[in-house]
């Protein structure tokens, strides 16, 4: 299948999905100019450290535009939310192996995916996961849902998944989430209370 191809496939297989969610407009959340420029500056910042490490020379490249993808969807859940629990450091991956929400008290990361694509998750998940899709054009983000842990097992299950995920070079940690009619809805962290620390 060509790159194009496989955006048209997968543009198709997320519009199926996402038409059955009937998401409200209060999910979707705008970013600004000057919001999108520090993190792609930001983003710059942390591709420098991390290309130093053998996981992400293996990833599928356009290191830049996946990291940014990952920050506006922090900053998306944090302006939906109305808390801050980025972090703005840079070092070693080891030393962030932990749930993006943890800092204010929440056992629940942050998995965010650029349209047409599917989010990805690693094979090896332990933690909820909230969902969100970043616009193709990169200046809005939609709040998917969030995912429990027996939801991203049962996820895992389906071997069909490996066919959604547009980067083939990410297989070996990873697949794609393709359940999204089955997240959970939530409006304020009294929603994620069950994933208090």
């Amino acid at each position: 299948m060509t790159a194009g191809e496989f955006r048209e496939f997968s543009k198709k297989e997320l519009f199926k999905r996402l038409d059955k969610m009937n998401l409200g407009k209060d999910k979707i959340i705008y970013f600004s100019e000057k919001e999108l420029k520090e993190i792609e500056d930001f983003a710059k910042k942390v591709v420098q450290e991390k290309m130093k490490e053998e996981v992400h020379q293996k990833d599928c490249g356009r290191e830049v535009e996946r990291w940014m993808n990952g920050y506006l969807g922090e900053k998306a859940v944090e302006k939906f939310l109305g808390v801050s629990f980025s972090d703005k450091t840079v070092g070693k991956s080891k030393s962030y192996a932990f749930p993006d929400l943890e800092s204010i008290g929440y056992k629940v990361g942050v998995k965010t995916c650029r349209f047409p694509n599917f989010p990805t998750i690693n094979r090896d998940i332990h933690t909820p996961q909230i969902f969100v899709m970043i616009s193709g054009d990169g200046k809005r983000a939609t709040i998917l849902g969030l995912a429990d842990v027996n939801l991203l097992k049962e996820n895992l299950d389906n071997k069909d998944n490996d066919d959604l995920v547009y980067a083939k070079s990410m297989l070996e940690r990873k697949t794609a989430f393709s359940m999204l009619t089955k997240l959970k809805q939530f409006k304020s962290l009294e929603d994620l209370k069950d994933y208090k620390k």
